[in-house]
């Protein structure tokens, strides 16, 4: 058994011909290599890498500290809150510059900065109970608004 019609059709013919250009979720999800790569960021000395480990371990072992001095009587309830600030904080930011490349350094800022305010306003309203509903479901979709809304550029600008 023999089909003609492959046998005779050239084999350039026969090969999927490749788009010119990738696909903008390929370019989106750095898949695509048309671009030549440049680094993303400068390379940070030793010596500040370690100053910056050391005050991340003070920061987080005096807030521990703090949040230990007057814990809820339930420890679910502790471990929300803790995971309430962390999401409100640093979630939007770090799957924020994941998914997209239009953020901008003081969107990020913006975002961290209105996410303490909304835990230092929705926290305590939630407490005297304002709220059933726990504070990082308003806090969260609020930061990363503002993240999105301060990273947009303005009119006049390249």
């Amino acid at each position: 058994l023999t089909i003609p019609d492959l046998e005779e059709t050239p084999p350039a013919q026969t090969r999927r011909q490749e788009p010119e250009e990738a696909p903008e979720e390929e370019f989106l999800l750095g898949l695509d290599n048309t671009e030549p790569q440049r680094p993303l960021h400068r390379e940070v000395p030793a010596g500040r890498v370690v100053t910056l480990g050391r005050l991340a371990v003070l920061g987080g072992g005096t807030v521990a500290m703090l949040l230990t001095l007057n814990p809820p009587d339930f420890a679910l309830s502790y471990g929300g809150d803790v995971w309430g600030i962390v999401s409100i904080l640093l979630f939007p930011p770090l799957y924020g510059t994941l998914l997209s490349r239009r953020l901008t350094l003081r969107g990020i800022w913006a975002c961290i900065i209105s996410g303490a305010l909304a835990i230092a306003i929705l926290y305590p309203l939630y407490y005297q109970g304002a709220f059933t509903a726990h504070p990082a479901m308003f806090g969260m979709p609020l930061s990363t608004a503002v993240m999105f809304l301060f990273s947009r550029k303005k009119e006049g600008t390249a």
